[in-house]
């Protein structure tokens, strides 16, 4: 097959791809903030449980 022919299909993938990216790039924030709240918390727990000891 010759790549040099513009295929609608693989048009329409490549816009579904970056419309993909695009989600994620904008979900990073999000899971940024929830990776450093976890991480907080783990903290919490390690100071509890010397705490406890």
């Amino acid at each position: 097959m010759d790549r040099n022919v513009w295929i609608p299909e693989d048009n329409m993938k490549i816009w579904d791809m970056l419309r993909n990216w695009k989600h994620v790039q904008a979900m990073l924030p999000a899971l940024a903030m929830i990776m450093s709240q976890l991480e907080n918390m783990q903290e919490q727990i390690a100071q509890i449980r010397g705490e406890l000891q």
